[in-house]
């Protein structure tokens, strides 16, 4: 790919550009006139960009969703991506129904999971998430969240089975746990493990059992906490395990109604930043010098029209690099900039309206809490 400006017939530029993520730097081009504005390849109207299946993430979407989670982890600790440390910060859980579905996707997440992140982001002050929808192999809607703030199993849980449960989702388990012997229970859940049950397998499900017992079944094992204390790039998993395709499962089944995924808008604003050779040249310059030193290395990746490094940006600014790593560096002081006197606002806001929710539901709905 060619690193300097060419002047074609017609009067534009093709200028060089770098696109800079917080784990790699992408050269590309665009065109350009002389007053520095940009012009588009082709001047014909576009169609329309439609994702032709309804219901499944596109390609297009995935990449963004991957590219959201990068952002979002690096901003609440660069270490979390670059040496996978700081995981301690970030919670990475999953929200599932406890029985049946018998409400549209729409309903739920209008109903369940946006009062759940209401609540969640006034009472631990969670400022940045991310959500995805996803259907499990018989149909049911679940969520994976990622918070940048850590919340207890427990209290996850009580939130979740308290909100659901004006659907009855709760009460709806409770029954038909209600009506199982321990016999019918201990079949059940053996039936769930593949191969032979250890002796360990056998006491984890008579202690469920009597836990379940113990909570009149009105406490149901509907949320989990993905445990990334083992994960080296935890960047990388998170993000293909929220974008990851579902095989062997009749794809209808999988038909997710409504939006796919969502994040919170101090997410959605975090976008890549464009450095132009146009305004300066040593941007390009030191991507060279950069390419150079990695071109025996299996982090240069060209095609016909991009050349993309695939170095985190702080590893660059340890190997003596400036220019691009500073302007990142001030780029992403703008972006994460505090936002907490927005967060109290928020809190006073909500927490007066969660209250009245919690208060107007029905006693019977609150033997969960």
């Amino acid at each position: 790919m060619d690193l300097e400006p060419v002047y074609l017939d017609n009067g534009l530029i093709r200028m060089p550009c770098l696109s800079v993520s917080p784990t790699a730097v992408t050269a590309y081009t665009r065109l350009m006139d002389f007053n520095g504005n940009f012009k588009t390849w082709n001047t014909g109207i576009k169609p329309p960009c439609e994702n032709k299946e309804k219901g499944f993430i596109s390609k297009k979407g995935q990449k963004a969703l991957e590219r959201a989670v990068y952002w979002f982890l690096y901003s609440v600790d660069p270490n979390i991506v670059n040496s996978g440390k700081g995981k301690e910060k970030i919670t990475f859980l999953t929200l599932t129904l406890p029985s049946k579905q018998v409400h549209s996707d729409k309903e739920i997440k209008d109903k369940c999971l946006k009062q759940f992140l209401t609540e969640i982001r006034a009472k631990y002050e969670v400022e940045k998430f991310i959500w995805k929808a996803e259907k499990q192999g018989q149909g049911q809607l679940h969520f994976h969240i990622l918070l940048d703030k850590y919340i207890d199993a427990k209290e996850v849980r009580t939130i979740w089975n308290r909100i659901i449960n004006k659907l009855h989702y709760v009460y709806e388990y409770h029954k038909k746990m209600n009506a199982l012997s321990w016999s019918d229970y201990r079949d059940m859940r053996l039936k769930e493990i593949k191969g032979k049950p250890s002796e360990k397998d056998k006491q984890r499900i008579r202690k469920a059992y009597k836990a379940g017992c113990a909570a009149n079944w009105m406490n149901p094992n509907s949320t989990d906490i993905e445990n990334l204390r083992k994960v080296g790039n935890i960047a990388a998993y998170v993000g293909k395990y929220m974008s990851k395709e579902h095989k062997g499962i009749a794809k209808e089944n999988l038909k997710v109604d409504g939006r796919i995924w969502f994040s919170s808008q101090s997410v959605s604003k975090m976008k890549n930043l464009l450095l132009v050779a146009a305004d300066d040249m040593t941007y390009i310059e030191e991507f060279a010098d950069m390419i150079k030193r990695y071109q025996d290395t299996n982090k240069v990746y060209e095609s016909e029209h991009a050349l993309m490094l695939g170095v985190p940006i702080d590893q660059l600014k340890y190997k003596g690099y400036k220019t691009i790593p500073e302007e990142f560096a001030q780029y992403c002081r703008e972006l994460f900039s505090p936002v907490k006197q927005k967060v109290i606002e928020f809190n006073q806001a909500v927490k007066q309206e969660i209250k009245q929710i919690i208060n107007n539901e029905p006693k019977q709905l609150q033997l969960c809490m």
